[in-house]
C-alpha cells in the first residue's frame, strides 16, 4: 500500500502533464 500510495502522486502529475502537453499541441499556441 505505501508504494502504491507514494506512486500515485508521480502518476498523477504524469496524466495531467501529458494531457497539458497534448492540449497545447492540439490547440497551437495559448
Amino acid at each position: 500500500m505505501a508504494f502504491l500510495a507514494n506512486l500515485a502522486p508521480f502518476a498523477g502529475i504524469l496524466v495531467v502533464g501529458a494531457l497539458f502537453a497534448v492540449g497545447h499541441h492540439r490547440w497551437g499556441r495559448a
